[in-house]
C-alpha cells in the first residue's frame, strides 16, 4: 500500500488488525525484539508524505510496540476500538485531512532556558534553537517540548511564576 500511495503526498493508510502478524515479511517471532520491517516501511512512508494509522480491536495482542512505530514516524494515530465502533473510527481518521507533509519546526528559546531531551539543540548568542522534524500534520496533530530554566539566570525567578511562550 505504501507503493500505491507513493507519489501522492498527503495519502493515508489505515492498517486494521485483529492480532499480531505471524506470517510473511512483517511476522513478529519474539515480542521482546523489535522487527525492523515496521521502522523501514514507516521511514519510507514518511519520506513520501504518507500517513499510517493503526486500528486494532480491544483485547487483541497485536505487538503495538512494533506497529506503533508506523504511526509515530508518519504522524498517524493508534486506536484500540471495539468491533461496533470500527466503522466510525476509520471514518473519523479519513475525515482528518493531512494539512502539511515533511513538516519541520524550528524552536527558539531566549537566554536562561534550554530544551529538555532535545539532543540536536544548539546555542548561539543568547538563544538556544532546535529543529524538530514532525513529518505529516493534521489539524489534530500535537507536539510536546520540554523546557528547563537555568539556575541563577536573571529570568529564572520571574519565569518560575510566568514563562511567556510564542
Amino acid at each position: 500500500s505504501i507503493g500505491l500511495a507513493s507519489g501522492h503526498a498527503g495519502s493515508k493508510i489505515i492498517l486494521c488488525t485483529d492480532g499480531m502478524a505471524n506470517n510473511g515479511v512483517g511476522a513478529i517471532g519474539n515480542r521482546s525484539e523489535v522487527c525492523p520491517f515496521y521502522g523501514d516501511i514507516a521511514r519510507r512512508a514518511a519520506e513520501e508524505g504518507t500517513c499510517i494509522s493503526i486500528v486494532t480491536m480491544e483485547g487483541e495482542d497485536c505487538s503495538m510496540e512494533n506497529l506503533g512505530i508506523c504511526a509515530d514516524l508518519t504522524g498517524g494515530s493508534v486506536d484500540m476500538v471495539d468491533l461496533q465502533s470500527l466503522s466510525a473510527k476509520v471514518g473519523s481518521m479519513l475525515a482528518d485531512p493531512i494539512m502539511a507533509t515533511n513538516l519541520e519546526v524550528t524552536l527558539i528559546l531566549g537566554q536562561g532556558t534550554s530544551f529538555r531531551g532535545e539532543a540536536d539543540s544548539s546555542s548561539k548568542g543568547g538563544a538556544t534553537t532546535a529543529v524538530r522534524r514532525l513529518g505529516n500534520a493534521t489539524a489534530k496533530s500535537t507536539a510536546t517540548v520540554g523546557l528547563s530554566l537555568a539556575e541563577g539566570s536573571p529570568s529564572c525567578s520571574v519565569a518560575r511564576h510566568h514563562m511567556p511562550v510564542q
